[in-house]
């Protein structure tokens, strides 16, 4: 059996988009080992072969979230390297929302090691306003993976003339 490297933080990592790859950057691990990924619009033909060539503005993640191991472990996802000089601090995490029905939507909020420290209710007249904000949750690798394609081409599509 193949033990595959977890990623930690810092981790700069390069997953599929199609015929092509994106790259996102660990900026937690929590208490199970489960990474909160900030992840970036720029696709490659390939890995970066080095940071230098990312080109990426780290404070402008299109997508942020909690994801798992499978694509690690079947070979998809790719752990480049760590990027210099990682700070949690330059990393925030942000406020999460999540509104499963029939509840009440909710804001989450997580300390600085991803312990979910409080939730807040919110009516369901103001849920537009937090539609934008990260969901919580786990995302597999194929989930996250379809999401940021969504993401992606949406940004495409709004950042045109």
């Amino acid at each position: 059996m193949v033990r595959v490297k977890k990623p930690k933080e810092g981790d700069l990592i390069a997953l599929p988009i199609e015929n092509q790859c994106a790259i996102g950057l660990v900026t937690r691990v929590d208490d199970y080992k489960t990474p909160l990924g900030y992840f970036f619009s720029r696709l490659f033909n390939q890995p970066p072969q080095s940071i230098d060539d990312l080109l990426i503005d780290f404070q402008k993640p299109v997508l942020i979230i909690k994801f798992g191991f499978q694509g690690f472990k079947d070979g998809t996802w790719k752990i480049l390297d760590s990027l210099p000089n990682f700070k949690r601090g330059d990393f925030p995490v942000p406020v999460f929302f999540t509104h499963t029905k029939p509840f009440k939507p909710q804001l989450v909020y997580f300390d600085d090691n991803m312990n979910e420290i409080r939730r807040q209710s919110i009516e369901e007249s103001e849920a537009q306003k937090y539609k934008d904000y990260p969901e919580t949750g786990l995302g597999g690798s194929g989930f996250v993976e379809k999401k940021l394609k969504r993401l992606i081409t949406e940004k495409l599509f709004t950042s045109s003339p």
